[in-house]
């Protein structure tokens, strides 16, 4: 990373405390939310820094899809990774639609972790 700062949206906090330490080696900053409504008052207030929102699918309160929708629709071009167990139910129609700009199968690894993000923040992504 070049400084960029990635919100980590996870109701479990071994998944943030894992992310923001790897992360943070890598030299990304890096912001944290426990659920959707988290993430949204986190987004609200440093949404000119954030370059990516990294969200699990499978949360209490309010689902990663339908975070992705709120995110989306309070920036446009927001770069949003949608985070998926095999169980989770989120159809690559519905990714499309919301324009996720990649998945994470869960449970990650670090290095498909940091592979993703370098793709997305890639500037020859579009």
């Amino acid at each position: 990373g070049h400084g960029e700062t990635i919100l980590v949206v996870d109701d479990e906090e071994a998944i943030r405390a894992v992310a923001e330490r790897l992360l943070r080696k890598y030299s990304y900053e890096v912001l944290l939310a426990e659920d959707g409504p988290a993430a949204l008052a986190v987004f609200a207030e440093h949404s000119a820094k954030i370059g990516v929102i990294v969200t699990d699918v499978s949360m209490p309160i309010m689902s990663g899809v339908a975070l992705a929708r709120t995110l989306r629709k309070m920036q446009p071009d927001a770069c949003i990774i949608i985070s998926a167990g095999r169980e989770d139910d989120c159809t690559p129609a519905e990714m499309a639609e919301i324009g996720i700009a990649g998945t994470l199968p869960k449970p990650f690894t670090q290095t498909a972790l940091l592979r993703l993000l370098d793709q997305v923040m890639s500037p020859n992504r579009k």
